[in-house]
C-alpha cells in the first residue's frame, strides 16, 4: 500500500474521531442556546391571543 493512500486513511480517520468528540459539545449548544432563542423569537412575533 503506497504512503499516500495510508496517509489519506489516516486523515480520514483522525478527522472523524474529531467530529465524534465535538458532536456533543455541539448538541449541547443547540439545545442549551439555539433552541430557547429560536423559541422566543417565534414567541415574539406570534400572537395566538384573539
Amino acid at each position: 500500500m503506497p504512503l499516500r493512500i495510508k496517509l489519506q486513511c489516516v486523515e480520514r480517520r483522525r478527522k472523524l474521531r474529531v467530529f465524534v468528540l465535538v458532536l456533543p459539545l455541539l448538541l449541547f449548544i443547540l439545545i442549551a442556546f439555539v433552541l430557547p432563542i429560536g423559541r422566543m423569537m417565534f414567541n415574539a412575533v406570534n400572537d395566538d391571543t384573539y
